[in-house]
């Protein structure tokens, strides 16, 4: 089959979807497919390239964020991992007029989403390549949701090509944390989502519950919409660009992702950390807490609230997708801080299945995903947190799971058969059944 992927976010780049289409392309070329990619460019790589037999279209940048970066031609961009140590993420002058800027004009204004200038450079290099190749299908990948609307124009110009919706996060449904001006296109982003979903040959979600929102709020969709979980890539345990110096005689707890407001916030953990070392202080002189992810400038300033703490804080940036598993073996626990929903899953579930480490769970809802996710999962915490005001049976339920579980490791027979649904090459399969 000849396949064609537009998505603005692709290898290097480093978040979820693009390390989850990154997989996905390779095992197909692998298997003998004809992959084209159309993602943003990077002024550091050639707008033309293969990668793996998969070959690389890049045009046009993901964001006016990255035009600034490209711009004033920043050391640190968007999606890039950490090349050092950082025991602190400092803000530059720069970061911080763009966060404004983007927080006080550009957000209330931009359509669909930030990645609205990356449009019309997809758009023209879909067209092209459609009228070049004969593909067998095309998929679009959100977020953004740009994406789509590249795949609708290109819907309308080939019919009978088939197209795929893949969908990592809804976008009308995001009631939580809108991604435009709800005030100004709420009724329009319906209209829309439905639209694509209207002209889509299938579409693609990864859990239950973004197939049961969509069929509670969209009618006559349901046999075009297919669940396809979270993807584990295994990997060769690339090791770090710098080393993390961990001290042996701490435990250490890793958070692994990104934070988004009113959907995923460290705040809550960060007072259950306060009030756990007011209460031992045996626990502030061992415990470090590492955060792998980028840290925007707004949750850095809910970082730097939290001083008392900061000695037990290490901010470390984006790492390599490849050198997740080192560094998670590496680490006495795993954290995650769930959503704030009950029809997301964080895209690095599968990841945290596949250490085996024992995980610390802080949710604040009673149905949530990743709590489900891991029903079968021994060694996992899930502490439930609603309000800031943490009680003393919650900080010594957390002291004891610290306590009994530090060193262990989960049974491998039965996290093998566990993982085994999530690997790339049943992933991939998943998908291609959808096209034949």
């Amino acid at each position: 089959m000849r396949i064609l992927l537009i998505t603005p976010y692709y290898f290097p780049y480093i978040n979820p979807r693009a390390h989850r289409w990154t997989s996905i392309a390779e095992e197909w070329a692998k298997n003998g497919h004809e992959i084209h990619v159309i993602c943003s460019k990077r002024n550091d790589l050639p707008n033309l390239s293969q990668h793996n037999n998969v070959t690389i279209h890049r045009t046009g940048y993901n964001s006016l964020k990255e035009v600034f970066y490209n711009l004033f031609k920043s050391k640190k961009r968007r999606g890039e991992a950490q090349t050092s140590q950082s025991k602190t993420l400092k803000r530059s002058r720069l970061m911080t007029f763009m966060v404004w800027f983007n927080e006080v004009f550009w957000k209330k204004f931009y359509f669909p989403d930030d990645a609205c200038v990356w449009y019309f450079p997809a758009r023209k290099k879909a067209i092209y390549l459609l009228n070049k190749y004969e593909f067998n299908a095309f998929v679009s990948v959100s977020l953004p949701f740009s994406a789509h609307l590249v795949g609708l124009y290109c819907k309308k110009q080939f019919p009978k090509i088939h197209w795929l919706v893949d969908v990592g996060d809804p976008f009308s449904l995001q009631f939580n944390h809108p991604l435009n001006n709800h005030f100004l296109y709420k009724n329009l982003n319906v209209r829309l989502e439905k639209k694509v979903f209207e002209k889509a040959d299938s579409i693609s979600v990864t859990t239950d519950g973004t197939k049961k929102l969509y069929e509670q709020y969209f009618q006559n969709f349901e046999n075009k919409i297919h669940v396809i979980p979270p993807l584990l890539k295994l990997n060769s345990n690339e090791k770090l660009p710098f080393d993390l110096s961990l001290d042996s005689s701490k435990i250490h707890i890793g958070y692994f992702g990104s934070f988004f407001k009113n959907v995923r916030e460290p705040d809550i953990f960060l007072e259950l950390l306060k009030k756990t070392f007011e209460l031992n202080l045996d626990l502030k002189n061992k415990l470090v807490i590492h955060f792998f992810g980028d840290i925007t400038e707004y949750f850095l300033m809910i970082f730097e609230r939290y001083s008392v703490i900061e000695k037990n804080i290490k901010l470390h940036g984006l790492i390599p997708r490849e050198a997740i598993s080192d560094v998670m073996s590496q680490m006495n626990f795993l954290l995650n801080i769930s959503n704030q929903s009950n029809f997301q899953i964080p895209s690095k579930s599968v990841d945290y299945m596949a250490s085996g480490k024992p995980i610390i769970n802080i949710c604040s809802i009673e149905d949530d995903l990743f709590k489900q996710f891991f029903e079968e999962y021994d060694l996992i915490e899930n502490i439930l947190l609603t309000e800031k005001n943490i009680s003393k049976e919650t900080v010594k339920s957390f002291k004891n799971f610290i306590e009994k579980n530090n060193g262990q490791v989960t049974d491998n027979e039965s996290l093998k058969k566990g993982i085994t649904p999530f690997l790339t090459p049943q992933i991939a399969q998943k998908y291609l059944d959808i096209f034949t």
